[in-house]
């Protein structure tokens, strides 16, 4: 595989990874049931997995782009 190649295939990766997490905590918070403490620790995941995905995004857009 050539450095293009695996350059995208590992920010696509990164992308999937954070939208896969963001995606399953997300499920998680839908429980009524979940301890405020638990809860906090999910919504605080779903805020540093929006930064990285969105910081993975341009990334990838802007390799895109050139």
């Amino acid at each position: 595989m050539d450095s293009r190649a695996t350059r995208l295939s590992a920010s696509l990766h990164e992308v999937l990874s954070s939208v896969t997490a963001i995606r399953s905590a997300a499920a998680i918070l839908s429980d009524p049931d979940i301890a405020p403490d638990w809860q906090a620790r999910f919504l605080r995941n779903v805020r540093e997995e929006s930064r990285r995905l969105s910081e993975s995004a341009e990334g990838l857009v802007t390799w895109l782009d050139t």
